[in-house]
């Protein structure tokens, strides 16, 4: 798209060659350098000679250029008849058979039917601005020039991405205001911001400085305001006045949430903080501010906090000290400094509220649940969230959410007692019930065998993980929403809770399978076949009997299948995942924060198997675990059992062939599957020995192990990915370090379903960027995109941004532009 004003002076220019052919001159006078960010563009459609200091050189360029060849002379100063005598006597005697041309952007404007404001007073205000609107204006058509009847409407349009711009230039300041200047924006952008937060631009050479002032401002507005505004705040002199004290608390807050820049701001705030030191302020307040961009001020609330969490004595006020303040963690762990890190702790304080508030009411609610299908209810109901709580809470308090001491231990004595508590419980009732599972509560996949053949279901997948316990099963849950459905399930492990057994469980015919152990291994077997399905190869073995057509991948090889490698008539896709439960046995320390990292494999493993049209997957698993602080020599249950008939001693459990057992007050129940393995247990959480330090185990009687995950996903035949479409904020040519992409769904319909996408830049068909993730759903989704030096890019540089589905690699649509801006930042 040609603009208009470029438009008009090539049809003006071109009319008046062709009007007179034996005058081919046209000197174009510009004194106050209004068109001089259009000669660039000019360029390309106009035999265009531009003066660069010597009007001897140029000329020199008209007497020697051939016969009739036209030439447009750019002459920044005023027309020859007004100057003193000089250097411009080389170029008067072309004034007697040129054309001259030295209408001003106004006259243009009007000319070409653009309204603009009759008023001497509002002219005088936009004037100064038009030739930065002008270069603006390059390829926005003509629609740019509609309704600018005041400043502020022509401001607005200069500075459509303003507060990206203004971002830019604080993190960047001398390069950003450098490239205000290149555009002929300066004075313009100043001026708009002036008329929003109340505070002048800076002076020329200042730019460094003037960034760390305004940013101090943004913190000082946001802490006086937040701190309701009290009169003995000792920097009420610094702030703007009170009409921009609003529009200063949005911006900060859009800058420390966006995801490019906010790291300038840490930098800026860290610089300023030590001028504006209101932690002694802060601590003599009631009541500490709500938020604050300064450092010293969060630390000073973060201080006192501190002080209140050491005075606890007892746990009702621990109970008391999170039930009070579980609304405040929570607020503060979403500030600033808590997600950059400097205050990690706050996350910390609000896992550690959601573990004793949740512990606190199971352990009062307890009583009132007399049976064992009643507890695991409600287990899966809302108790579960105390494990997910406290798994969270360890993982920052290991990754070094410093000065929790007292945190930890309030937050591991509580979930402790209500690990012991409960699970006592639940022990107990099962033991008087004397079965497992529950009666009316079944083992094993539930309907998942329900038909044999999937012809008539569609493609179908099942994804067998150990070690996913319910509450993981609900946080993948979680992260698989708003689509596709997923619903997640509770379903229970045999006793004991161990792989063997309960991967057995999971498996077509489960009712016929014979469970033994023998040789200090589990054997079990199915009629009719030969292999033993207590490992990994006999299941595989027996799946691949039972089903028509099936493929087989660990996770790892999944991950890494080309899609379009799956043939199109294999029925099932049947993925294994031993990670969690090998971290866990391997390293249990580690457990504490390896778990995300493989929920998101599985997430991306479920939405591989999506784009493969599955109509269902299941992912299933064999048994959960318990995560602990450590095991006490209390903990240890000794059990007198003659050697003879001790099959397997194991953490949790001992394996014994009955009919006569040896005396014991334990629980003991008969082994899932089997005529006569008995399983005794310790009570509670207890342990018949550990492998050393040791947070994981599994095998025994506890909700944690005994209740598992069943997630199913499902989506509609008919369902499909949004197309994505790509869309370049800035138009074709870059002409700023940081720029907006839009990512636009298209032919949305209630059949459509998100799609994860990956966003990159290429030079020359190579990537030469970082991608950036985004999920497409049906609204446009923005990102923004930076060129960096390590790009290797230069001013003039072809590129194009690109957008990949995430999950297959298909490259669903591409934008070339060009670079206009100088990478050297």
């Amino acid at each position: 798209m040609v603009d208009m004003l470029i438009e008009s002076l090539i049809q003006e220019f071109d009319a008046y060659f062709e009007r007179d052919a034996q005058h081919c001159t046209i000197l174009w006078f510009d004194p106050k350098r209004e068109w001089e960010g259009l000669l660039s563009h000019l360029k390309l459609h106009l035999p265009l000679l531009v003066y660069e200091g010597s009007l001897l050189e140029l000329r020199y360029q008209l007497v020697e250029r051939s016969l009739n060849e036209c030439a447009v002379v750019y002459l920044p100063f005023e027309k020859l008849q007004l100057t003193t005598r000089g250097e411009a006597e080389y170029i008067r005697p072309f004034i007697y058979t040129a054309k001259v041309f030295d209408d001003s952007i106004e006259t243009v404007l009007r000319d070409q039917g653009v309204e603009l404001p009759e008023s001497h007073t509002k002219m005088r205000h936009i004037r100064p601005h038009l030739p930065a609107l002008a270069v603006a204006s390059v390829g926005k058509g003509r629609a740019i020039w509609k309704g600018l009847d005041n400043l502020e409407a022509v401001l607005a349009r200069l500075f459509p991405d303003f507060e990206d711009r203004l971002m830019q230039l604080l993190a960047y300041p001398e390069q950003a205001a450098r490239q205000l200047e290149q555009q002929e924006q300066r004075e313009a952008f100043f001026t708009l911001l002036e008329s929003e937060f109340g505070v002048p631009g800076p002076e020329q050479g200042d730019d460094e400085k003037w960034a760390e002032r305004f940013t101090a401002t943004l913190c000082l507005v946001e802490t006086f305001v937040a701190a309701d505004e009290p009169d003995d705040f000792p920097f009420r002199e610094a702030l703007p006045s009170p009409v921009y004290w609003d529009r200063c608390r949005d911006f900060l807050r859009k800058w420390q949430r966006d995801a490019m820049l906010n790291d300038a701001f840490a930098q800026r705030a860290r610089a300023v903080d030590g001028q504006y030191n209101l932690a002694p302020w802060v601590k003599s307040l009631p009541q500490p501010p709500t938020a604050s961009g300064f450092l010293n001020v969060e630390r000073a609330v973060w201080e006192r906090m501190q002080e209140s969490l050491g005075a606890i004595s007892d746990k009702d006020a621990a109970m008391d000290f999170c039930r009070t303040r579980r609304a405040t963690f929570r607020e503060r762990a979403r500030g600033f400094w808590a997600r950059e890190g400097s205050l990690a702790g706050w996350a910390a304080l609000a896992r550690m509220a959601e573990v004793v508030v949740g512990a606190g009411d199971a352990l009062e609610e307890l009583s009132r649940h007399e049976t064992a299908s009643s507890l695991i209810e409600r287990y899966t109901q809302r108790w579960w969230r105390v494990d997910r709580a406290y798994r969270h809470f360890r993982d920052q308090v290991n990754r070094g959410a410093g000065e929790l001491d007292a945190a930890r231990k309030w937050t591991q004595r509580i979930y402790r007692e209500f690990l012991e508590t409960v699970n006592a419980h639940f022990g107990e009732m099962v033991w008087q019930e004397g079965q497992w599972p529950p009666e009316g509560v079944a083992l094993g996949a539930g309907d998942l065998w329900a038909t044999k053949s999937t012809t008539s279901r569609g493609r179908r997948a099942l994804i067998m993980v150990d070690a996913l316990r319910y509450e993981l099963g609900q946080e993948l849950t979680a992260k698989l929403q708003p689509s596709p459905q997923a619903t997640p399930d509770a379903a229970l492990s045999p006793l004991p809770s161990v792989t063997a057994p309960r991967m057995a469980a999971l498996l077509p015919g489960w009712s016929d399978f014979a469970v033994d152990y023998a040789g200090g291994a589990w054997l079990i077997t199915a009629p009719g076949f030969k292999g033993n399905i207590a490992d990994k190869k006999g299941r595989l073995a027996w799946l691949k009997h039972r089903l028509d057509s099936v493929a087989f991948f660990n996770l790892e090889e999944w991950l890494k299948t080309p899609l379009e490698g799956v043939t199109k008539g294999t029925e099932w896709i049947v993925i294994s995942s031993t990670e969690i439960d090998a971290v866990g046995e391997g390293a249990g320390p580690v457990t504490w924060y390896t778990t995300e990292v493989l929920l998101q494999r599985l997430e991306q493993a479920i939405r591989r198997l999506l784009v493969l049209n599955c109509a269902e997957i299941h992912v299933v698993s064999d048994h959960g675990f318990l995560l602990r602080e450590d095991v006490r020599e209390s903990d240890k249950v000794a059990v007198d059992v003659p050697a003879d008939r001790l099959l397997k001693r194991a953490e949790r459990y001992l394996l014994l062939r009955g009919p006569d057992l040896p005396a014991t007050d334990l629980p003991s129940l008969p082994v899932s599957g089997s005529d006569d393995l008995v399983a005794v247990f310790p009570r509670g959480i207890g342990c018949f020995f550990t492998p050393g330090p040791y947070d994981y185990m599994h095998g025994g009687i506890s909700l944690q192990e005994l209740v598992t995950a069943r997630v199913t996903v499902r989506q509609s035949v008919a369902e499909r990915p949004v197309s994505v479409a790509l869309e370049l904020d800035a138009g074709p040519e870059i002409r700023n370090a940081i720029f907006k992409v839009r990512l636009i769904p298209q032919g949305v319909d209630l059949l459509s379903r998100a799609r994860r996408v990956e966003v990159d830049i290429a030079s020359k068909g190579q990537r030469v960027s970082q991608t950036w993730e985004a999920v497409v759903n049906r609204d446009v989704v923005e990102k923004s995109l930076r060129l960096s030096s390590q790009m290797g890019l230069s001013e003039g540089d072809a590129i194009a941004v690109r957008v990949w589905d995430a999950d297959t690699g298909e490259l669903l649509a591409q934008q070339p532009a060009v670079v206009q801006v100088d990478l050297d930042w």
